[in-house]
C-alpha cells in the first residue's frame, strides 16, 4: 500500500500580494504626504519652523512602516503576507526612485 506523499509547506511569495502591498504603500505613503504638507506647512507659517519636523517624522514612519513591518510579514507569516512585506519594501523603493526621493524624505533639500 503506498501512502500520499506528505504536504510541503508553500513557500515564496504571492505575486498578487506584492502588487497589492507596492500599491498600499504608495496609497499610504500619498495620503501621509499630503498630510506632512498641509501641517508642515500650517506650522511654517506660523511659527517659521516646523516642516523639517514634520517631514522627517513622515519619512522615518514611512521606513518603520515599509520595512519593520515588512520585515515582521516576511518572517512570520504565509506566503501571501511574506508577499504583502515583499511589496510593502518595493513600494518604498519605487516611491524613492520615482520621486527622487523627495515624496519618501531622503532627498535632502527638504530639510534646507
Amino acid at each position: 500500500m503506498s501512502y500520499p506523499p506528505p504536504e510541503q509547506p508553500k513557500s515564496g511569495v504571492s505575486g498578487a500580494m506584492m502588487f497589492a502591498g507596492a500599491l498600499s504603500f504608495i496609497f499610504g505613503n500619498a495620503v501621509f504626504g499630503f498630510l506632512a504638507l498641509m501641517i508642515g506647512g500650517s506650522l511654517a507659517d506660523r511659527h517659521h519652523t516646523g516642516f523639517e519636523v514634520v517631514s522627517g517624522l513622515v519619512a522615518v514612519m514611512g521606513i518603520l512602516v515599509a520595512f519593520g513591518v515588512g520585515t515582521v510579514l516576511i518572517r512570520k507569516g504565509g506566503r501571501d503576507k511574506r508577499g504583502w512585506g515583499v511589496g510593502l519594501m518595493v513600494g518604498w523603493a519605487l516611491v524613492s526612485m520615482l520621486t527622487v526621493g523627495i515624496c519618501t524624505g531622503l532627498n535632502p533639500m527638504l530639510y534646507q
